[in-house]
Parts: C-alpha cells; structure tokens; sequence
C-alpha cells in the first residue's frame, strides 16, 4: 500500500469560505511537495517532497482519529501528486464509516483526479492560478474539470490585479461549479480586491482568510516533521 509523505497533520479552524462553513473546528492534512511556484504562495515550506515525512495509512488514520473532527481537509503542497496514497487514505474503512466525517481536498487544478478517489471524497477546492501567479499556463485544459464533480467543487481564484479578477470571470462562466470565491493576493489588499468587484460588477464571494488573523505567525502544529 503506498504511503504518504506527510509535512503536518493539525488540528484547527476552517480558515477560508469554502464548502466546509469558515470557522469549522477542522484536522488539516498537509502533505509535502508540490509541482506549481505561485508567486504569492504562503505555504512555501510545503513546496518540497522531502519538508515531509513518510507515514503509513494507518500512522495517518490513527492520528487523524486522535484529533477528533468532522472535517478533514487535505491541502499541500499538491496532494494530487500522491494521489495513489491519498485514494488509499480516502477509501480506508476508518474513515468512509465514521458517521458525520467529511473530507474535503484542495487542488491547485494542474492534476486530474482519478475516478476512484472522486468516490470518495465530499467536496473540492479547485485553487484555479490566475496570470498573476505566473502558473497559468500550467492549469488544466478546461474541459478537464468536467472530473471534478460540479455540485461538490468550489473554485477559488486568488487575484493579484484587476486582469486577475476579469480572468478569473471567464473560468467561472465556463465551468459553472457549485460557488466561485475570490482572495486577494500581494500587492492587492481585501479592500483593494472589493473595490475592483464593485466597479466591475462581479457576483462572486470575497474571500478573507481568517486564519491569517488569528495565528499572524502560522497555525500551532502546522510545522513539518512534528506531528
């Protein structure tokens, strides 16, 4: 059974608007590396296979029982490109049979699920890279995100400009999920990016991650080969 390379497993509040309410009392799964460079990245410490730690499914599960929450989120670094450990992980009966857990995966949108792990995951972060992260290019062809399911995907749209929001205007026209939020990334602020959706008249959800003002030095047990 493949393992998983593991950077934090953590116990926390559900930082960002998202399927799972902001401000949900969630375990975090972080794994380590991850294939995109986003010039606004804020998880940089993730970015590398090796900031991680090998763990078995079980070593993941049982501590996962410990914390003791409803939701779990998976994030990264990509945790698309473990994808064969992350099914595993998924499909384990500890966790498909514990009433009321749901598991949520955030994706930067550069990997296609596998159908498997679809099955058994309830909801999606689609983190779709916008021009300013100079990651766009990188993205999946858009017909590819017809494999996320549209009634359980959120798409999140981080913008650094103005070309940013208009960009991510148009993905979300075309992809038609379930909600769309936008956040705003360096050198625009929460207020600079509301403004932007005013005069441009964009229906979409602001996006202020909250966890960012509770813990201004990072999350407590958000940190690599210390679980």
């Amino acid at each position: 059974m493949e393992n998983l390379n593991v950077f934090s497993i953590f116990r926390s509040i559900s930082g960002e608007c998202g399927i799972i309410p902001q401000g949900t009392i969630t375990t975090f799964i972080r794994l380590a590396g991850c294939n995109l460079r986003c010039l606004y990245c804020d998880t940089e410490k993730a970015w590398e296979r090796n900031s991680g730690q090998e763990m078995t499914i079980d070593e993941v599960v049982d501590k996962v029982e410990d914390l003791d929450s409803d939701h779990v989120l998976i994030t990264g670094g990509e945790p698309l490109l473990q994808q064969e450990g992350l099914t595993n992980l998924c499909m384990d009966p500890h966790i498909i049979f514990n009433d009321g857990m749901s598991i949520t995966i955030e994706t930067n949108g550069s990997i296609t699920p596998g159908e498997e792990l679809v099955k058994y995951v309830d909801s999606w972060v689609v983190d779709y890279k916008l021009p300013g992260s100079e990651e766009m290019d990188r993205m999946l062809p858009l017909h590819e995100y017809s494999h996320f399911p549209r009634n359980r995907t959120l798409m999140k749209f981080v913008c650094s400009n103005e070309q940013d929001l208009l960009v991510a205007v148009d993905v979300m026209e075309k992809l038609e999920m379930c909600g769309c939020v936008v956040s705003a990334a360096r050198p625009l602020t929460e207020a600079d990016l509301l403004e932007l959706m005013i005069k441009n008249d964009i229906r979409a959800v602001l996006n202020v991650q909250i966890h960012k003002y509770i813990f201004p030095e990072g999350e407590v047990g958000d940190v690599g080969k210390d679980r």
